[in-house]
C-alpha cells in the first residue's frame, strides 16, 4: 500500500507542477509569424508526453522489480 501512495503522489506532484505550462497562449498578432511557412508548434503536447513516457518507464521498473523479487 505504501508503494501505491508513493506513485500516486508523483503522479499528482508531476501534473501540478506542470499546470504553470497550461497558460494561454500569446495574444497574436496580424501577419504571418517569423517562421512562417514551416512553423511547427511545440507546446504543452510535448509536456505531457514525457510525462507519459516517464510515468510508463516506472510502471516497467516497478513490473521489473516485483518480477525479480518473485
Amino acid at each position: 500500500m505504501k508503494t501505491t501512495s508513493k506513485i500516486i503522489f508523483t503522479t499528482l506532484f508531476i501534473f501540478i507542477a506542470n499546470l504553470g505550462f497550461c497558460g494561454p497562449a500569446a495574444p497574436g498578432g496580424g501577419g504571418h509569424p517569423a517562421c512562417w511557412p514551416v512553423c511547427i508548434p511545440v507546446d504543452n503536447g510535448l509536456v505531457f508526453l514525457i510525462i507519459a513516457a516517464g510515468l510508463y518507464g516506472c510502471k516497467k521498473l516497478y513490473d521489473f522489480q516485483k518480477k525479480v523479487k518473485a
